[in-house]
């Protein structure tokens, strides 16, 4: 049996503890009020350095191919863009051919060295028969063989076409008749390869029109050259990387040919051709357009390389 004085302290204690839970609840509701108050963090827009559009390409789900720009040299070192695989890629590889006049004595080179590769010979032979032949060709009596040749052939009007007076091509309009040049074709060399990309930039969420201007500053930034320590002297606009991969951080697509390192040709943006623009003053769409330039012409080797399991070696696709 408890005495009043007892029963009085343990309801002392009781309504003590009651207090002491009762502030603990407000002082909670004062923290979550405080919290609600704190801005909220929101997802970060991608970094500038890896830019990828549209944001569902990098979702764990997404196996569609992609083209990945990377930039080499300059401010933007390793900044990379990540894109859906272009439509329609074209690749065009060109050579340069032009017509030759060999004329009399270079048509007779032409068929000794002809003749030499047919019967397998060396390049030392070829080079030891270029010089025989052109130790033939400065000697007189070499001279007075292809004169007598050429006055088999022809009767002596005919064989003054031969001339490069007027009185010789007088005698080749009379006779209707015209002194051979042997035209032949000339390769002359491989000209750089080109390679044009267009994408029509359509953002679905606030943080994709932000990656949007990104992009766009990061090319243009990519195509001009910038100032040395000499006003007077520009330095080279950095170099691109090309690649395409059968995702994200996929592997090399190998149905598509690969493209050595390039420079930005040409940047061309088209802004709001809709004619419409979001909320916070994002064009609804934005219409780029981009040219690279491989660094230098090709060889079949360089093209080995591109293509080989080993990827490039040497200066191919190597900035300097």
């Amino acid at each position: 049996m408890l005495t009043p004085e007892e029963i009085q302290r343990r309801e002392a204690l009781e309504a003590s503890r009651v207090v002491g839970r009762t502030l603990g609840a407000l002082q909670q509701g004062v923290d979550q009020v405080r919290e609600s108050f704190q801005p909220r963090p929101t997802t970060p827009p991608p970094e500038p350095n890896s830019m990828v559009f549209p944001s569902v390409l990098a979702s764990i789900e997404s196996v569609r191919p992609v083209i990945e720009i990377t930039c080499i040299g300059g401010n933007n070192n390793g900044g990379k863009i990540t894109l859906p695989c272009p439509v329609g890629f074209g690749v065009t590889d060109g050579a340069s051919y032009n017509d030759t006049e060999l004329g009399f004595l270079g048509n007779i080179a032409f068929e000794q060295i002809t003749n030499l590769r047919q019967e397998g010979a060396s390049f030392a032979s070829l080079n030891e028969g270029l010089g025989n032949l052109a130790g033939r060709v400065g000697n007189e009596s070499f001279l007075e063989t292809a004169k007598n040749f050429a006055a088999a052939q022809f009767n002596r009007g005919i064989a003054g076409l031969a001339e490069s007076t007027g009185f010789g091509k007088g005698i080749a309009v009379a006779a209707g008749a015209l002194l051979n040049k042997n035209v032949t074709t000339e390769f002359t060399g491989m000209g750089t390869r080109n390679f044009a990309f267009q994408y029509k930039l359509v953002p679905s969420s606030q943080e994709e029109g932000v990656v949007i201007g990104q992009i766009t500053r990061f090319l243009r930034q990519g195509i001009y050259p910038s100032k040395s320590v000499a006003e007077s002297v520009l330095k080279y606009p950095p170099r691109w990387k090309i690649e395409f991969l059968t995702k994200i951080n996929g592997a090399t697509l190998t149905s598509i040919p690969r493209i050595a390192e390039c420079y930005l040709e040409s940047f061309q943006t088209t802004y709001n051709g809709s004619n419409s623009f979001h909320s916070d003053g994002v064009p609804v769409d934005t219409d780029i357009s981009l040219t690279f330039k491989e660094f230098r012409a090709l060889t079949l080797e360089d093209i080995d390389k591109l293509e080989s399991e080993e990827g490039l070696a040497g200066d191919i696709g190597t900035s300097n």
